[in-house]
């Protein structure tokens, strides 16, 4: 009867983190020379829903080799730039990948409302990706 109840209690743990992810999938962004990049929206706090937005991105190497990359992220309402992140420099080694939150791989607007991001009229991109073979990542 305990190994049912320890059984029972870890399937839903498990379920319950599913639930909590499933609800923000990852969606392709852009390649680039065997760099690929997703991203997803997600709350600063987990559990609440009015927390800030945070762009997060899931960036992967699926080179053979070590990759640097230096990009930015602008925020744009309608057509016009308003807001963009300090130049972001990441190696990559080969077939890794770096996953948002955990590292350190999200952005946040400091000017604009979770009810901007979510308008239709609110866009962001990726700003002058470049990808460099680098002989080793620090």
């Amino acid at each position: 009867m305990k190994q049912l109840l320890k059984g029972l209690l870890i399937f839903v743990f498990l379920f319950s983190f599913q639930a909590l992810y499933a609800q923000n999938p990852w969606l392709p962004l852009m390649e680039k020379d065997g760099i690929s990049i997703d991203y997803r929206w997600s709350n600063e706090k987990p559990f609440d829903r009015n927390s800030q937005l945070e762009l997060r991105l899931r960036i992967r190497n699926s080179n053979d080799h070590h990759a640097h990359l230096n990009f930015s992220v602008d925020f744009y309402m309608g057509p016009l730039l308003h807001e963009s992140s300090e130049e972001v420099e990441i190696c990559l080694n080969p077939g890794r990948t770096l996953h948002g939150r955990l590292n350190g791989v999200y952005f946040r607007t400091t000017t604009l409302t979770n009810e901007q991001i979510r308008s239709e009229k609110f866009k962001f991109e990726i700003n002058d990706l470049v990808v460099t073979e680098a002989a080793a990542c620090d």
